[in-house]
C-alpha cells in the first residue's frame, strides 16, 4: 500500500473554500446595501447615483469571482481525494 501524501494540503483547500464563502456572503451583503439605498425614498426622488451602479457591479463581480474560487478549490479537493481513494 502506497503512503498517503498530500493530505496536509487539504486544510489549504478548506481555507480557500471558506474564503470563497465569505466573499460570496460579503458580495451579497454589499448588493443588499446598494439595493436598500436605491429603494430608499431619498433616492427615489433623485434617482440612483453612479456610485450605486458601481457598487452594485462590484458586489456582483465579488460574488462571481468568489464562486469561481469556490468551484476551483472544490474541484481540486475532489481530485486529491479521488487520487487517494
Amino acid at each position: 500500500m502506497a503512503p498517503v501524501t498530500g493530505i496536509s494540503s487539504i486544510p489549504s483547500f478548506l481555507s480557500a473554500i471558506d474564503s470563497a464563502r465569505q466573499g460570496i456572503q460579503n458580495g451579497v451583503r454589499s448588493f443588499d446595501e446598494v439595493a436598500a439605498s436605491v429603494a430608499s425614498p431619498a433616492t427615489a426622488e433623485q434617482g440612483p447615483s453612479a456610485s450605486d451602479a458601481v457598487n452594485a457591479i462590484t458586489a456582483r463581480n465579488q460574488v462571481a469571482v468568489s464562486a469561481r474560487v469556490f468551484a476551483a478549490a472544490d474541484q481540486m479537493l475532489g481530485t486529491i481525494l479521488n487520487l487517494k481513494a
